[in-house]
Order: C-alpha cells, then structure tokens, then sequence
C-alpha cells in the first residue's frame, strides 16, 4: 500500500517530508512504548485492521488488531497528542462488521 501510494497518489512525496516517521510494527506496543516514554506528536493516523469478523454462521471470532480498539490504546493515544494542539485520525468503519448507531455509541462512551 505504502509504495502504491507513494508512485500513484498525488500527495505520494509527502513521504519525503523529514516530518513524516512512518512506523510498520506493532501499533499496540508502539503507542504504549512512546506513551511511557512521554513521547508526544502533533498528528497520530491509526488506520486499524478490523477488531473482529462476524462468521456466516452468525459467530464473532475477536482478532489480534482488537487491541487497538482498547480503552487503555486510547488513553496511550491521549497521551501521546500534543496539549492542544495533538489531533488524532483514526480510521474506524470497515465492510465486514455489520454497523448500528446503538454499538457506535457503546463504544464511543468507553472513550
């Protein structure tokens, strides 16, 4: 994806941009890690894999990224924003969870 990007998309030299840290690795870790280092960033772009699948069977199987989807990866985030000025874009909807307002906001007042 990354080097698609970088060939195809008009904004692929951004990835020149001695701002920009692109980090491959585990996203869970990596925040936790930086977050207790008391790292802080401007921007953070989490951009996660699906928490879980919804089976033809009607069954959830939870996956590994659903760490990501943590009350504790979150206050690491927090932590990890610049005092006021920090934004987070975090990159949520997905084709494979079935959506509803109800679920969104349960999962929103965790935050």
């Amino acid at each position: 994806v990354i080097n698609v990007s970088k060939e195809h998309l008009p904004w692929g030299d951004a990835w020149k941009d001695e701002r920009v840290r692109l980090i491959i690795a585990d996203g869970a870790a990596f925040v936790k890690e930086q977050a207790d280092k008391g790292r802080t960033y401007h921007v953070i772009v989490q951009d996660s894999s699906d928490p879980f699948w919804h089976d033809e069977d009607g069954s959830v199987t939870i996956l590994p990224s659903s760490v990501l989807y943590d009350k504790s990866h979150f206050e690491s985030l927090y932590k990890l924003l610049k005092p006021t000025e920090g934004v987070l874009m975090f990159q949520a909807e997905t084709y494979n969870i079935p959506s509803n307002m109800e679920s969104i906001r349960q999962w929103k007042s965790l935050l």
